[in-house]
């Protein structure tokens, strides 16, 4: 009678996003062991599930894909069968976030398994299930994973604007340097400015002039939370000067009419605190969506317009509101891929990670090619 005991731990049991999260498997003999499996063998499957998700994730550690030439070949381990003395263990430890380094990136309730078999035996252990909260203290977790691999990257990249509402000219496949360049910008901001703001551990992402809900003692919680905003208003002249603005460059496609150095009419009047999102009015958010639709219909003709784009996408990221979403999504999917305009086109991206969190980013797709 076989005496091997199997198991699984996680820790931490409670993880936070970005966390390192460390699975432990074990087997303990309770008397002589004669060819027992352990976790070199090849048949090691580990599979994490989600609630409402019909199949698992599996990932095999010990078999690989190897390409020589035009051949695909299929190697595994040659190992994991022993024979054990009683009270001899066997243990082995994943980083689970490198077994699954998307689908960790993520809140919510995961459950864990594995399995081992030959032509006789299953060996399958108890689950373990475990919680990835959320909080204000996951963003520096987030910012590490900037230096992932290609769909590590867009999708910390993702869940930051979510919840920072910044970052947006961070450009997950771009060139390392500029990569580099603007996640510092987006953690100087962050440590300096960022982290001193409210923070709504009931939200999904970063809210613009909402009252600030208690923060639970443990300041983490099971959803993603984000920073937030003061709501502030412009007053009827500077409308009237933004507008105004929008609607010259129109006629004539000059960066110069936009009047502004990082926000469309900063030369002539002064925006509110960065602190502050901007309510746009009915007046504002219609030009600033004329202007956007107008980007996306001459962005594949007109290379010079790339520095009003910025200009505009600048604009908008004061001003977040759900009605740009549309026109935002016109405008990435026109945005050509020359470098003149890889700015505009992160700034696009990074808004629609905000503002329309159920979609997919291009980014994610094109890093998981």
């Amino acid at each position: 009678m076989d005496l091997t005991v199997y198991s699984l731990t996680i820790e931490p049991q409670e993880p936070l996003l970005g966390e390192s999260i460390v699975a432990t498997l074990r087997c303990r003999s309770g008397g002589p062991a004669s060819q027992a499996l352990t976790f070199d063998h090849r048949s090691l499957a580990v599979g994490l599930s989600r609630p409402g998700r019909e199949e698992p994730y599996y990932a095999f550690p010990n078999r690989r894909v190897t390409v020589q030439g035009e051949l695909l070949l299929r190697e595994a381990s040659s190992g994991g069968i022993e024979d054990l003395e009683p009270g001899q263990e066997r243990q082995r430890s994943f980083e689970l976030r490198q077994l699954y380094p998307i689908q960790l990136l993520d809140v919510g309730c995961f459950t864990l398994a594995y399995t081992l078999a030959d032509e006789t035996r299953l060996i399958e252990p108890p689950a373990v299930t475990f919680l990835i909260a959320s909080g204000l203290d996951a963003v520096p977790l987030l910012f590490e994973c900037l230096d992932g691999e290609p769909a590590v990257r867009a999708r910390s990249a993702a869940l930051l604007h979510r919840m920072t509402a910044q970052g947006f000219d961070y450009d997950p496949l771009g060139e390392e340097a500029a990569r580099k360049q603007a996640a510092a910008r987006w953690e100087v901001w962050w440590r300096e400015e960022g982290a001193t703001l409210p923070w709504n551990y009931q939200a999904d992402g970063a809210t613009f002039g909402q009252p600030a809900p208690a923060a639970p003692p443990e300041r983490r919680g099971a959803r993603l939370g984000g920073v937030i905003f003061e709501r502030a208003s412009l007053v009827p002249d500077q409308r009237s000067a933004l507008v105004a603005a929008l609607a010259d460059w129109s006629k004539n496609g000059a960066a110069q009419s936009l009047r502004g150095e990082r926000w469309v009419g900063d030369w002539v009047f002064a925006y509110p605190p960065a602190r502050a999102a901007i309510a746009p009015d009915p007046e504002v958010q219609t030009a600033l969506v004329a202007a956007l639709e107008k980007l996306a219909e001459s962005a594949p003709s007109e290379a010079d317009h790339a520095p009003a784009a910025t200009l505009i996408l600048s604009t908008v990221a004061r001003m977040p509101a759900k009605a740009f979403v549309a026109a935002l999504s016109a405008f990435a999917r026109a945005a050509p891929e020359g470098p003149e305009w890889a700015g505009p086109r992160s700034l696009a991206a990074g808004l629609l990670d905000l503002l329309d969190p159920q979609r997919v980013p291009l980014a994610y797709l094109e890093a998981r090619r």
